[in-house]
């Protein structure tokens, strides 16, 4: 378990110690299983989906994506990063190694129009896909460290502080902690989503975790401002999980043990939901080039969504107590 205190993280604002106290020490959180629920969408909802990178909106949420498109409803996809620190996915793709600052932005522009022909097969518009920009393998740091006077974050492959893609939502917008908060609210008041699905803060990767504190931030700042939306927590990395590795239809997706505790919501997929998130994702060449069995593992039975119960904290001065 991680301890913070005002002190050690500075100018941070006290919520977001409180966020990340939740989600770094959901591993204490113990309870009896939960069945899972059925997860639909309706006419009335507005969609929202949060992706770390490119394909992990394809890989987790590509059924919900047809059945929002089938339905007419308004939808939008959000990437935080655009996926330019996968120096090894690089190497096996280009087969040769990918180095410097060119060289990776030009890869982060390549994931960026792998996800639009994804996203556009599945039947999105260019104007429902919004590209933040900011730097993966870094939005944890921005988190945790990058805010207020502090200077920007510097990506350690890239060697760029700001927002580098000219498409992006916020272009030449510092790597800092408020940024990236301002980006998503605003985002959150003009769409005013009904039903969000971002990663799992127990996932292993750090964009992952990422995503979600922001979001949970901005969702405490907005209270009061927006109809308050229904949040759906999906996973992509886990270890040993999914297994077995590759693509099986006929097999349904099911928690990690080690999350069996969680509350679970099942989207169920048809046979042709299936086999059309299966030929998205081979869109992602760049990714499955260096992993082909993996990101194809998550075109099954349906699609998962978990969430941790809310956690009561109390705030007494320069600690913060669990009830």
């Amino acid at each position: 378990m991680l301890l913070l205190t005002h002190r050690r993280i500075g100018r941070i604002n006290n919520k977001l110690v409180l966020c990340l106290l939740l989600c770094i020490s959901s591993s204490l959180i113990c309870a009896a299983g939960h069945a899972s629920s059925s997860l639909s969408l309706t006419s009335q909802d507005r969609i929202l989906i949060l992706a770390p990178h490119p394909d992990d909106e394809a890989i987790g949420t590509g059924g919900i994506i047809q059945k929002a498109v089938a339905l007419g409803i308004p939808f939008k996809v959000v990437y935080l990063t655009n996926g330019d620190n996968n120096e090894l996915a690089f190497l096996v793709y280009k087969k040769y190694p990918v180095l410097g600052r060119v060289g990776l932005l030009k890869m982060g522009e390549i994931r960026r129009q792998e996800a639009m022909a994804a996203m556009k097969f599945l039947g999105l518009q260019e104007s429902q896909m919004i590209f933040l920009g900011y730097p993966d393998f870094g939005t944890t740091e921005i988190f945790t460290k990058y805010w207020g006077d502090t200077k920007p974050f510097r990506s350690l492959l890239t060697r760029v502080n700001s927002v580098p893609y000219k498409d992006a939502f916020s272009y030449g917008a510092a790597y800092k902690g408020e940024n990236i908060l301002n980006d998503i609210k605003k985002i959150l008041v003009e769409f005013s989503p009904t039903k969000i699905f971002v990663t799992l803060p127990a996932d292993t990767n750090r964009d992952h975790r990422a995503w979600y504190l922001f979001l949970k931030i901005a969702l405490w700042d907005l209270a009061g401002q927006i109809p308050p939306p229904r949040v759906y927590q999906y996973l992509i990395h886990a270890a040993g999980w999914p297994m077995p590795r590759g693509f099986h239809p006929e097999l349904s997706l099911g928690p990690p043990a080690k999350l069996s505790h969680l509350d679970w919501n099942v989207a169920e997929l048809t046979p042709d939901e299936i086999e059309k998130k299966k030929q998205a994702i081979e869109y992602y060449k760049s990714q499955n080039a260096y992993n082909p069995s993996y990101l194809y593992t998550f075109a099954r039975k349906n699609e998962l969504f978990g969430g941790f119960a809310d956690i009561v904290l109390k705030e007494n001065q320069d600690t913060v107590e669990w009830e």
